[in-house]
């Protein structure tokens, strides 16, 4: 019996950690059900391995961006490669991303992050593409700063309160959840995932970046998905093939990956 099928809205498989055996754990994730990956990009000068990876797997999507904490060395004016990126791949790319505001970290130059946001916004729109944001300390002012965005907006991994999700449910907008969903102590992502309507939900691992409970030996990889469905399900009094099912709907019409 072939398991539900499941999408990862958001996995790095052109990190280092993966990229080199990449096939291996495309091949991994295929067989544990994840039949769609989109692949979002963080850094502009490594755009040829997204390139790389939407021409090897039929699985694989792609949505380049620049992240706001790997901006170092940059100029709004290199924004232009990713235009021109787009462009070139425009069959294969379903967003623009991972882009938006951090402030997690110290000395953040804030200035710069929102130029490149609001320059990526801009690039969006010109595409007629959705964006995946990444957002941490500074939700209030991506809110404001995407009132106005006429396309898909999908929150990755989204960290702050059901009650902000809730008072922000615009036509089109998303929120995707991960590993936070899986570990026992967390708060705020359990109850996301078990209280807000399941049809502006996705679900995403950020491998390899973020550990997934339970936690397993070596890398984590797309494969580690039904983690996530599993703990949603719980969360919600679901089953898995429900939230497997609507989680793929729903991140099958955002990205206009439907039929």
């Amino acid at each position: 019996m072939m398991p539900p099928k499941l999408f990862d809205t958001h996995c790095h498989l052109d990190a280092d950690g993966l990229y080199p055996d990449r096939a291996h754990h495309v091949a991994k994730a295929v067989e544990a059900g994840v039949t769609t990956i989109v692949n979002p990009g963080a850094y502009l000068q490594t755009m040829d391995r997204l390139q790389v990876l939407a021409e090897e797997f039929e699985q694989v999507w792609i949505s380049p961006g620049a992240h706001p904490l790997y901006l170092d060395g940059l100029k709004v004016s290199h924004l232009d490669r990713l235009d021109q990126f787009i462009v070139a791949n425009r069959k294969k790319v379903v967003a623009v991303g991972e882009i938006g505001l951090d402030r997690y970290e110290k000395d953040v130059d804030m200035d710069k992050q929102k130029l490149f946001f609001q320059r990526q916004l801009e690039i969006a729109i010109a595409h007629e593409l959705p964006v995946i944001i990444h957002c941490r300390k500074m939700y209030n002012e991506v809110f404001q700063m995407l009132k106005d965005f006429p396309f898909g907006v999908l929150f990755h991994a989204y960290g702050s309160s059901i009650e902000m999700a809730r008072s922000n449910l615009h036509p089109g907008w998303m929120f995707a959840l991960g590993a936070t969903v899986t570990f026992p102590t967390a708060k705020v992502a359990p109850m996301v995932a078990g209280e807000l309507d399941l049809d502006r939900l996705v679900i995403e691992t950020d491998a390899p970046c973020l550990t997934i409970y339970p936690v397993s030996d070596g890398i984590v990889g797309p494969s580690q998905l039904e983690k996530v469905a599993q703990a949603m399900a719980a969360k919600r009094g679901q089953t898995y093939e429900e939230i497997a099912e609507a989680t793929t709907h729903n991140a099958k019409k955002f990205f206009g990956l439907e039929g």
